[in-house]
């Protein structure tokens, strides 16, 4: 999806700009979170529709379960699915935009837990997770990104190195120059990790100690942004609700919408 151009169409009489709608990431816990979905295409500059900003998944406990998914953003009718949450202990990665990563419990025992399923067209899935048998300490994997799937862990031990299976490579939308949706990376250290910035729709990185509980890290919230020629005229409206930004790339009006819910109209 990258290398996009502003492309106005005049198919059925009406004039179209350009869009890309980012879903929130989901919630890191012993898995990294996905990244939310991303959808590119096109709209029509004519009416009134509804902009949503899909939020970032709040963080979990390794121990005490999972992360939570990301928030849907949507333009009118084109949704963003928010990103799957990283899995809490023994669990599965949950489905989204981008599945979130699988995670392993500290059990002696032979166990697979599988990423979460992502959402065709809008991201990649979750890493898995295989313990063999001799696994002693928590560790999980990392969440898909809408540019490649989440890296899988495989019978990690207390000595192994401070980082683990990196999140899901981003995608690149040279639309307006973002770069969005990366998988939360599982096991960060204390010293490198936090929560995935705004706007990014980043996963939430997995938790940050191989053998004590520990929090994951929260996702980051999503954006849509719109383009379309200054020729045109601007919004008439656009709803109380919305945090945004406007302003001109060349030729282009450029609308970002970093927060909130609310009608606008062309």
């Amino acid at each position: 999806m990258s290398g996009i151009m502003l492309n106005l169409l005049s198919a059925g009489g009406g004039l179209e700009g350009d869009f890309v709608a980012v879903a929130g990431g989901g919630g890191g816990s012993g898995g990294g979170g996905g990244g939310g979905g991303v959808l590119v295409g096109k709209f029509p500059l004519v009416g009134t529709f509804t902009i949503t900003v899909g939020a970032g998944g709040n963080s979990g406990q390794q121990t005490a379960g999972n992360a939570a998914q990301g928030g849907n953003s949507s333009l009118g009718a084109f949704v963003a699915i928010g990103g799957g949450y990283g899995a809490g202990l023994t669990n599965n990665g949950g489905d989204g935009g981008s599945g979130g990563g699988a995670s392993i419990g500290s059990t002696n025992i032979a166990q697979v837990t599988t990423g979460g399923i992502a959402t065709s067209g809008q991201g990649n899935n979750g890493g898995t997770s295989t313990n063999i048998g001799v696994y002693q300490g928590w560790i999980g994997s990392g969440g898909g990104g809408a540019g490649g799937v989440g890296g899988s862990a495989t019978n990690y031990d207390t000595g192994g190195p401070i980082g683990g299976p990196a999140g899901g490579a981003p995608l690149v939308v040279t639309l307006n120059g973002g770069t969005y949706s990366a998988g939360g990376q599982a096991y960060w250290s204390n010293a490198t990790s936090g929560d995935a910035p705004a706007n990014t729709g980043n996963g939430g990185g997995g938790s940050r100690s191989m053998q004590a509980a520990s929090q994951g890290w929260n996702g980051g919230s999503g954006v849509v942004v719109i383009v379309y020629p200054t020729s045109l005229p601007a919004l008439t409206s656009i709803g109380g609700g919305l945090s945004y930004n406007v302003t001109t790339s060349g030729a282009n009006r450029v609308y970002t919408f970093t927060a909130g819910t609310g009608a606008v109209t062309v």
